[in-house]
């Protein structure tokens, strides 16, 4: 069933003919292209997919290393610097 119903969708609604009780060689050899478009089609989106992941983990690794050796610490001070002196009121409210 499944058979027929692509191979209506790839001969565009024209029946298939039949030979010796199979299906035509137009219409296998139209299933077997698009049996490999789909698998194509997978393998491009496991490797996108496992890209994106594997970008993500390094992404994640980078801020763990970035905060254990103390770059986060260094960098919330700088930005937090300005508090410490007399102006930092006036530029909090200013804000």
């Amino acid at each position: 069933m499944r058979m027929r119903a692509c191979a209506q969708r790839v001969l565009g609604g024209m029946a298939a003919r039949r030979v010796h009780g199979g299906a035509s060689a137009r219409t296998v050899s139209a299933l077997r292209h698009l049996a490999r478009e789909e698998r194509a089609q997978a393998t491009l989106e496991y490797a996108l997919t496992l890209f994106a992941l594997m970008a993500l983990i390094s992404g994640v690794a980078l801020l763990w290393r970035a905060g254990e050796q103390g770059v986060l610490a260094r960098l919330v001070e700088d930005a937090c610097s300005h508090a410490l002196d007399g102006l930092g009121v006036l530029d909090i409210a200013l804000f």
